[in-house]
């Protein structure tokens, strides 16, 4: 379960056993109320977690097939993605708006971030970047996916749609 009416989501990729320091980062996640964070990765869920974290359980293996998928070009055979290390999951993260697309639903905001961080509070910066418009937007087509994989890229946080 995510943040309700939150405008910003939050997209964390890490792969392999929590870190000691989960407890702390999923706290100031909580602190966050009106910020929705989803974390991917190949680790079942901690049994206690905030109501506005999700998490998505996937393999490592088929996350990169979900990858290859995404960025294929249509007519021109599928594009393969291999990486060994599952530190390269890194490279993942600006695609996971287009990976994990339900969780962008009603928000104006996306943004990547790691686990080993402690938020503090994220939308009185998101306020900051929202009244510099130069700030990087990333439109979306009506299929929820970017209007252009080269438009994502180191981007954070990053508009959903274009805005007036």
């Amino acid at each position: 379960m995510e943040a309700a009416g939150s405008i910003l989501v939050v997209y964390i990729v890490f792969f392999g056993a929590w870190p000691p320091w989960m407890p702390l980062t999923l706290q100031s996640m909580a602190l966050n109320t009106g910020v929705g964070f989803v974390v991917i990765g190949d680790e079942p869920p901690p049994p206690v977690r905030p109501p506005n974290v999700a998490f998505e359980t996937v393999a490592y293996a088929a996350l990169q097939e979900r990858l290859a998928v995404l960025i294929s070009e249509p007519g021109a055979g599928q594009a393969s993605v291999r990486y060994n290390w599952t530190y390269k999951a890194n490279d993942i993260k600006p695609f996971a708006p287009a990976l994990f697309p339900r969780h962008l639903a009603g928000r104006e905001w996306w943004a990547w971030a790691d686990l080993d961080v402690v938020f503090g509070e994220l939308l009185t910066f998101l306020h900051a970047a929202a009244t510099k418009p130069a700030c990087c937007k990333v439109p979306l087509r009506p299929n929820g996916l970017p209007e252009s994989l080269s438009k994502v890229g180191r981007h954070t946080p990053g508009r959903t749609a274009c805005t007036p």
